[in-house]
């Protein structure tokens, strides 16, 4: 089993992924820090806390992190997942649950005493991350990868034209984190439009035995009805299934940019996507990381629900 880390600012998508991920034989899910995103810090350290809960995974360990971004204030999208953040869920109470340490100093304590290298799965926007090198950039010796849900290509953003929400959260923290040299997936959200389940696969997740399936079923519903569409772009649930199974999606390797001190343009990734730029050259200082081009959705499809219902 691969040992991976979450940083998430659990809204709906960020609590499927988690679900996929507790669910799957691959992984072991060492711990998870929150951050805000999404939602407020505290909502989204409330949230994950609630999920484990919901499906009798309480004894992974969850801290709270930064609560806000590095220079800017902070941004929600309770429009998109409800006042909760977890859509119409009924919470279970997860008061006094949960680790006192700071979300950063787990994420940093959990790499370093890991015997193994640990993937980072990267869920929401990068302020934790970002931080967690600036103060111990040596947690960077026992990191596998990072494998972050962000950015954006030339079918534009979420939030803008340009601008993913996670990036456009926190674009320097981005920035900190891209530039960071260490190994880095980056599935964006243009791919992810095309990660979505089938009415027929929903059922499936709606009469399976496994309690986290059919909790997925609940929150896939949610957005679906939230944007009155028979699917919805399930962008973290890609960025884990593309961790669990690499051929959900193809990625190549290229130089890229996080935009900070634009107005219209803040935190936009500049994706050099032109044959020449793919050819790195001595004067070319930009970083590179593996960016998603494409997104099978078949295949995501059936990682996603292997994983949810352990087949």
């Amino acid at each position: 089993m691969k040992p991976i880390f979450i940083d998430c600012d659990t809204g709906v998508d960020d609590a499927l992924a988690i679900l996929a991920a507790l669910q799957s034989p691959q992984v072991e899910v060492l711990g998870i820090s929150t951050v805000a995103g999404n939602v407020e810090a505290d909502a989204a350290f409330r949230n994950t806390l609630a999920v484990l809960e919901l499906v009798s995974a309480d004894s992974i360990p969850v801290a709270k992190g930064m609560e806000a971004p590095l220079t800017r204030t902070l941004t929600t999208a309770k429009e998109v997942h409800g006042e909760s953040g977890l859509g119409n869920l009924t919470l279970p109470d997860v008061a006094g649950k949960g680790l006192t340490e700071h979300g950063v100093d787990f994420l940093i304590r959990t790499v370093k005493q890991s015997d193994r290298p640990v993937t980072l799965v990267l869920l929401g926007p990068l302020t934790n991350m970002a931080v967690a090198l600036k103060k111990d950039p040596s947690i960077a010796n026992n990191i596998a990868e990072l494998v972050i849900m962000g950015g954006a290509d030339a079918a534009g953003g979420n939030v803008t034209p340009v601008a993913e929400f996670n990036i456009y959260v926190d674009p320097e923290a981005a920035r900190i984190v891209l530039e960071s040299g260490l190994p880095t997936r980056l599935v964006t959200w243009d791919v992810c439009l095309d990660a979505w389940l089938t009415e027929a696969e929903l059922k499936e997740l709606e009469q399976s035995a496994e309690p986290a399936a059919n909790v997925a079923h609940e929150l896939i519903q949610f957005l679906r009805t939230l944007y009155n569409k028979d699917h919805s772009a399930l962008s973290d649930p890609a960025a884990m299934c593309a961790l669990l199974d690499e051929s959900v999606i193809e990625s190549e390797r290229l130089p890229i940019e996080v935009e900070t001190a634009g107005t219209v343009t803040r935190g936009m990734t500049v994706i050099d996507t032109r044959p020449f730029a793919t050819v790195p050259v001595t004067s070319d200082a930009r970083p590179r990381v593996q960016v998603a081009r494409k997104l099978y959705r078949e295949r995501f499809a059936a990682v996603f629900m292997n994983a949810l219902m352990r087949k």
